[in-house]
């Protein structure tokens, strides 16, 4: 039996932006998808760069336990490069320094921690990209 830590770090879409691609109509999905628009059930993996643009965002003031004491933080909607849309937390930026449009990139991150003294978990979030 896997322990959690090795299930939480054995899980690929933590630590790194990997989706699908249809390999009929080359559309790429993110989660990995078992049924295309086309309807293709064959598909390969595909690496995402982890780059795109704000569609929307919002400021979060209520959360859930493991995330209440990083209240307020930001949420967007990126779609990403190659095309799929994403919800994602900003981080390293204030609500006033995002806007529609605006590049972003993935950077790797804390998430939360089980309490004090508990587990610590880290995976991808979203910055502003100012070099692009």
């Amino acid at each position: 039996m896997m322990s959690p830590i090795e299930h939480w770090r054995l899980t690929q879409n933590r630590y790194q932006l990997e989706g699908v691609q249809c390999e009929s109509c080359a559309k790429v999905y993110y989660p990995q998808k078992f049924l295309c628009a086309c309807g293709s059930q064959k598909f390969s993996s595909k690496k995402l760069v982890g780059r795109g643009k704000i569609l929307s965002f919002t400021e979060v003031f209520g959360s859930s336990r493991a995330f209440k004491n990083m209240v307020p933080y930001c949420l967007a909607l990126i779609e990403l490069e190659e095309g799929p849309t994403i919800l994602t937390q900003m981080t390293d930026a204030t609500l006033q320094e995002l806007s529609v449009g605006q590049p972003v990139r993935s950077v790797f991150r804390r998430y939360c921690a089980d309490g004090q003294d508990g587990l610590i978990y880290y995976g991808l979030k979203f910055v502003p990209d100012f070099n692009r």
